[in-house]
């Protein structure tokens, strides 16, 4: 592998044991495109022959390494293996500052009490060993990216700079780096000085920027600036000072504009990446709240690419530019408000959640159309011939678009020899100039140009992708049988002819390479794909739909049955959308979401991996019309079935003003079918809802007709918690008179129900257990929490546990508040408990209560800070999920933590905002308490 008398390059050492040739092959096949590149020359002894020769020529190819890659295993650290002393010289040559050392381990081999390793850091980082590791081709992809960047640091190069006079560590000063699911195939970049300067300034602390937000429409070049800063800038300096560099593009892990995007794939591989050891653990609020505050533990960088797709898009009533993922827009805020590094963002459209810290912690470049010097700069870099004047006709022609320039340029070079005057041949403008209108012109000519040769079949093909294209996807498509209009040019293509057309495309900058570890796999632009798609579904719709057909079947194959982990999950996910769009929507529910992702009732995509993001991504396949018309496709009961679904998955991610119109159609469907009892569970479940957001007499309502719709149904269960519902909806209305009658009438039903169980328990027992307290029970809740506590402890229910800690603290808080002193340590053990369970049941609207609880508990053992801690988190959860009657009692907790404090006029404001939303939403039960502090206050 040796590059001649080439001197720009880095000489690497490679040492392992023979035991370990396979993966060893497996290492050098992933750094082959570097070495192919020029910046690498590998070496080890496998080159030279056995004997005398090959130790004498391994010490002199030893001396003259700049790196050396060191291969841990147990075979290679015996000391009996043989590896001829390779890595006692190797420490000996590092201690002297002459070798850089990248030890990989390989397998388990307690390398840890190696004292030649000393001081040096290995990969992978933090993970388990490469022989070990189920991603072993992401893992490796990783290893090399890290080993390449090392041939583009100065010092390490043909450039070559003095060793150091001390030791270096193993590797550059940033710990990690994963940004394999960003774009790395994009062109030079062309101008754009200052918005380089800015991202510089942004990241050397220069401005207190914690955000940088580069917008611009499509084709624009956002990502080619930020992966150009990325690779060009930060990391040819070692990250400069990063611990931690993370990259996402939401468009490669697959989003189009017709379906909700999520957020949950990348929170989960972030979470994983920060070294969070449970990344499934939580509601997705919990998970973005851990992630923020792990990635405010270093300095790190954070790079999201192509946000649009989880925005509510232009011209959306009230909520243009806002993230519909919640907790992803919760995280955002926080790390703009708190972040030692920087989090880098593109789109297409202003992220409105932000907006309040612009000119502050947030920074927005706005990413113009070139001006005429920098479009003729790009099109002769193309080879584009002509005169200035000519060219820079052609760039106000194109509207400065840059990828329409691109494409321009090329097809020019391609089909007249790069003659600007050309370019007349391209034809009219037909495309608006908005949203990559001058690019969809240029698509167009290419499209005219290829005519009926393999070149159109192939860009057609890429339109069914929302994703990369994987290799063995495309070669399912392409697969006999034949789809007229769609792969019968592509069918019968050797290796040869294949590989030459995707040569041709990329030259004219239509595609590039998907990521390293699929080297078959093809991606193109999000506008080329949208283009295509659309041209392909207008032009020939059963191909189009014969097409996803294929790739459903294709995702729904290309993973186990009943995957584990949320990456796992990802294929199925896409299985479901292209299942929709094939017209199998029917299939799709049944065989793949109800089966596999959701596993019937079990419902694990939700209840043990919190992907409630991902869930609601493929619920929209099912939907003509989100959230409230689900496709005539579906069976009567299915389409009530996905209403259910998408109102629970919206309530889970803090979205709850949408929820109502789900949860609302899905009573409809349920009534429209005499269903009586889902018509019920809906109307309870609307109920519930409402009384979250406020809306008191809403809720009271739906509860009525909840009870009705029960009592017709005749299902005891759901008749008793029907009246919990109502009874519920009654008391915080203040009306506790009419509540507890439904509640002993609630609980006799129980009685009949299950004679062994005769008291409410779980949220029924909590409900009832409320409005024992406000009158006085103190005693009786206290019996009854013991009693039902006892019970579900043997169901191991986080949410029924919580609730029953929470009813006993708030009891025992009484009896504190009475004088019994011995009241205090169970209090503190039944709140802790009701915190610590409900936090696991991931129930974002049960939380704020018992931390509210808890808050009171503090205050009345002076424990401020502990207590201001609870409440903040609490009015954190209840603001962000507009739960108006949650809000209310934190600031009315928080007023009287500050008269605790003799802080008077604070605990007076914070009494105002309370009876502000007392008022608002007509929350009676809370009056009283209100006016008490209110008196506390005015006795001051």
């Amino acid at each position: 592998m040796a590059l001649g008398n080439h001197e720009d390059y880095m000489r690497v050492f490679v040492s392992y044991s023979p035991d370990d040739e396979d993966l060893k092959k497996e290492l050098l096949k992933h750094l082959s495109p570097v070495v192919r590149s020029g910046r690498l020359s590998l070496w080890d002894r496998s080159q030279v022959t056995a004997g005398d020769e090959r130790q004498r020529v391994s010490e002199t190819e030893l001396e003259r390494a700049e790196v050396a890659l060191v291969l841990l295993s147990a075979g290679y650290l015996n000391v009996d293996g043989p590896t001829d002393g390779e890595l006692d010289r190797i420490a000996e040559r590092w201690k002297r500052g002459r070798l850089r050392v990248v030890p990989i381990v390989l397998s388990a081999c307690g390398w840890r009490d190696e004292p030649r390793l000393q001081d040096l850091e290995v990969l992978p980082r933090g993970s388990h060993p490469l022989r070990c590791r189920a991603d072993r081709e992401a893992a490796l992809a990783e290893v090399c990216h890290e080993i390449a960047l090392l041939a583009q640091t100065p010092g390490s190069s043909g450039r070559r700079a003095k060793p150091n006079s001390a030791p270096s560590s193993a590797l550059p000063p940033c710990a990690r780096v994963r940004i394999g699911k960003l774009p790395t195939s994009v062109a030079a970049l062309i101008g754009r000085k200052d918005e380089l300067k800015q991202l510089d300034q942004s990241w050397d602390g220069r401005t207190r920027r914690h955000v940088v937000a580069v917008v611009a429409l499509g084709g624009q070049g956002k990502t080619a600036l930020v992966i150009n800063w990325l690779l060009k800038s930060m990391a040819t300096s070692h990250y400069r000072g990063a611990r931690h560099v993370f990259g996402w593009s939401f468009y490669r892990q697959g989003t189009s504009e017709d379906r909700a995007a999520s957020a949950d794939e990348f929170i989960a591989a972030a979470l994983h990446f920060f070294g969070d050891p449970n990344p499934a653990r939580g509601s997705p609020f919990e998970k973005a709240d851990r992630l923020v505050g792990l990635v405010r533990k270093e300095r790190s960088l954070l790079v999201l690419d192509g946000l649009e797709p989880l925005q509510y898009a232009p011209g959306a009533a009230h909520c243009e530019g806002l993230l519909t993922d919640r907790p992803l827009a919760s995280l955002l805020r926080d790390l703009a408000v708190d972040n030692p590094g920087l989090v880098v963002i593109t789109s297409r459209v202003r992220v409105a959640d932000l907006e309040a810290f612009e000119g502050g912690f947030l920074r927005t470049i706005q990413l113009m159309p070139f001006l005429v010097p920098d479009g003729i700069a790009l099109l002769k870099s193309l080879n584009v011939k002509g005169t200035d004047e000519e060219l820079a006709a052609a760039v106000e022609d194109f509207k400065g678009h840059p990828l329409a320039l691109t494409l321009l340029g090329n097809l020019l070079v391609e089909a007249w020899g790069g003659e600007v005057r050309k370019r007349s041949q391209i034809g009219p403008v037909e495309y608006a100039d908005t949203n990559g209108g001058p690019a969809q012109r240029a698509m167009a000519a290419y499209d005219r140009w290829f005519g009926a040769r393999p070149e159109c079949a192939m860009l057609r093909l890429l339109g069914l992708f929302d994703r990369p294209a994987p290799g063995a996807a495309l070669q399912t498509l392409r697969a006999a049988p034949e789809i007229p209009g769609l792969n019968d040019e592509l069918r019968t293509l050797t290796g040869t002819a294949w590989n030459q057309l995707i040569a041709r495309l990329r030259r004219a900058g239509l595609v590039e390479a998907a990521n390293a570890t699929d080297p078959r796999g093809v991606d193109a632009h999000p506008l080329i794909r949208e283009h295509f798609g659309e041209v392909l579904r207008k032009e020939n719709e059963a191909a189009w739909r014969e097409g996803h057909r294929r790739l459903y079947e294709w995702y729904a194959a290309s993973t186990k049955d009943l995957p584990d982990t949320a990456e796992e999950l990802a294929p199925l996910y896409a299985a479901v959308v292209h299942g929709g769009r094939a017209g199998q929507h029917q299939e799709a529910l049944d065989r793949v979401f109800w089966r596999r992702i959701r596993r019937y009732n079990e419902h694990y995509s939700i209840k043990k991996l919190g992907s409630f993001g991902a869930d609601l991504s493929a619920l929209s396949s099912f939907f003509v019309e989100p959230w409230n018309q689900p496709v005539p496709a579906l069976r009567e009961a299915d389409r009530a079935f996905v209403l259910n679904a998408v109102g629970f998955a919206l309530r889970s991610l803090g979205r709850l003003e949408e929820a109502v119109g789900p949860l609302r159609a899905s009573l409809a469907a349920a009534l429209d079918q005499a269903d009586w009892e889902n018509a019920a569970a809906a109307a309870s479940n609307l109920s519930e809802l409402q009384l979250t957001l406020g809306r008191l007499k809403e809720a009271t309502e739906s509860a009525r007709q909840a009870v009705e719709l029960a009592d017709r149904s005749g299902d005891l269960f759901q008749r008793l918690h029907d009246r919990t519902t109502l009874a519920d909806a009654l008391h915080q209305g203040g009306r506790p008179e009419e509540a507890g009658p439904l509640f002993v009438e609630a609980e006799a039903m129980q009685r009949e129900r299950q004679p062994e169980l005769p008291l409410l328990n779980s949220v029924r027992g909590y409900k009832y257990c409320d409005l024992l307290l406000m009158n006085g029970e103190t005693d009786e809740v206290l019996r009854r929490a013991e009693q039902t506590l006892e019970w579900v402890q043997l169901e191991k229910s986080p949410l029924s546990m919580g609730l029953d800690h929470l009813s006993l603290g708030r009891a025992h808080i009484i009896r504190l508040t009475a004088g019994q002193k011995d009241a205090s340590a169970p209090a503190s053990h039944h709140l802790n408990q009701a915190v610590s369970r409900l936090r696991e049941s991931g129930t974002q609207h049960n939380l704020p209560r018992s931390l509210i609880h808890r808050a009171a508990f503090f205050r009345s053992v002076r424990d401020f800070p502990a207590a201001t801690c609870d409440l903040d988190e609490a009015l954190r959860i209840a603001t962000r999920g507009h739960m108006l009657l949650l809000e209310a009692d934190a600031h009315l907790e928080h007023a009287r933590l500050l008269l605790a404090q003799k802080y008077d006029k604070d605990a007076s404001a914070a009494l105002d905002r309370a009876q502000t939303l007392i008022t608002q939403t007509g929350y009676a039960r809370c009056a009283p308490e209100a006016v008490a502090v209110a008196k506390q206050l005015g006795g001051k």
